[in-house]
């Protein structure tokens, strides 16, 4: 082990004696479990889980299964005492693959097949090729000190190829949006994904050997602002890369909030030739919302484009439910059933098209809509599920269709 890594160890460890050392503040409130949307569907207990780790510390927390089923949405962060408890279960979790406390298999097709994905890509020698995508009309560079950050979105179509989530069209909607702000970025041929789906699900090593080659790559290129696309991969590189590898080289922005500082909203008010109305509703991924505090930049886009009307949720921003699984674990029929949830609500108000900025979150709610059943006697309106950048690319670039 090298000193760097030593020093990264010692500093997690004091982090991690000081945050389980805050669980003593806990009081029983139960404030925690009310907000719970896993303890809702009888999976999980927050007030349980933090008693446990106060009671017979982390070690034996990590031997929890129900560690697993928390969808670590932040929800608990009303906390009146400020209890970390989304820090806890990680720090349970990052032992229980040591405890012998997998994650459950999968009961769904993805097998999770990204974290799997992740685990190649740190392991090998051979960087990934990730910016095959774009059209050959659009401008970007190998280097420069503008780049976007993709992950896994380039082959995100290909992996869950049995359902038409189109995500490549809303990375070129990003990229012509970037180059109608005059700003040609640089798509690095060798980032590799950011580490999310392996850190959430215990795998510290894996993690931290793809947020060190992410870091180096940045040095190396001098990349000073990196855009990112996927709010997982946004919350893993601003928040969690400095916690293990110190101050991160480079300015951190997720790509509505760039679009939107730099006036790409003012550029979309320009066109007015699309005249056909969709009721649209906007759903806040847990990473981006509760997590980023990016609530505006994304409704800001969506309310722009011309023929869109925004039907609001009952329960939006910090409010929002999750669509129940992280990091693709626990997903199951509880899961369903929150996601279920949603779409119906999206459903009873009239909705289009269900929007929202996750990768991850239209996944799941695609998947869940495919298994929705139409209310008895009724034929209800067809709900479509989009990425913002895909909604983008279709309904203002037509990039779909080249």
């Amino acid at each position: 082990m090298t000193e760097q890594s030593n020093e990264v160890q010692a500093n997690l460890q004091r982090e991690f004696a000081a945050l389980q050392k805050r669980t003593l503040l806990c009081y029983q409130c139960s404030k925690c479990s009310s907000v719970c949307p896993a303890f809702r569907i009888g999976e999980y207990n927050p007030r349980s889980f933090i008693l446990l780790a106060v009671n017979n510390g982390i070690e034996k927390a990590s031997m929890d299964k129900t560690i697993w089923l928390c969808k670590n949405c932040h929800a608990c962060t009303i906390c009146p005492m400020a209890i970390d408890i989304p820090g806890m279960v990680l720090l349970a979790r990052i032992g229980a693959l040591k405890n012998n406390n997998p994650p459950p298999a999968s009961k769904t097709g993805h097998r999770r097949i990204f974290n799997l994905a992740q685990k190649i890509q740190a392991a090998s020698p051979v960087p990934p090729v990730a910016n095959k995508w774009p059209l050959n009309h659009q401008k970007f560079t190998e280097k420069g000190p503008v780049a976007l950050y993709t992950g896994l979105m380039p082959v995100w179509d290909n992996l869950m190829y049995n359902y038409d989530l189109n995500f490549i069209t809303g990375l070129r909607a990003i990229l012509e949006a970037l180059n109608l702000i005059g700003v040609e970025p640089a798509i690095p041929a060798g980032f590799k994904d950011s580490g999310h789906d392996t850190y959430y699900g215990g795998d510290e090593d894996t993690f931290i050997a793809l947020a060190r080659y992410n870091r180096d790559l940045v040095e190396k290129i001098g990349i000073q602002t990196l855009i990112v696309v996927n709010p997982e991969d946004y919350h893993a590189i601003k928040n969690l890369y400095p916690k293990y590898l110190g101050e991160f080289p480079a300015q951190v922005i997720f790509w509505t909030d760039f679009l939107v500082e730099k006036g790409f909203v003012e550029r979309l008010r320009l066109q007015s030739y699309l005249d056909v109305e969709l009721q649209v509703a906007y759903h806040d991924p847990c990473k981006l919302g509760r997590v980023s505090g990016i609530y505006d930049s994304p409704r800001k886009i969506l309310e722009s484009i011309p023929g869109v009307k925004i039907v609001k949720f009952r329960s939006e921003k910090e409010m929002a439910p999750c669509c129940g699984v992280t990091a693709f674990i626990g997903c199951d029929d509880g899961s369903l059933y929150l996601r279920h949830e949603r779409l119906k609500e999206a459903r009873d108000l009239g909705v289009d098209v269900l929007v929202t900025t996750c990768p991850s979150c239209v996944s799941h709610y695609t998947c869940a809509l495919a298994s929705m059943q139409a209310p008895a006697g009724k034929q209800p309106k067809e709900l479509k599920v989009s990425d913002l950048a895909t909604f983008l690319g279709t309904r203002l670039f037509h990039l779909d269709k080249k």
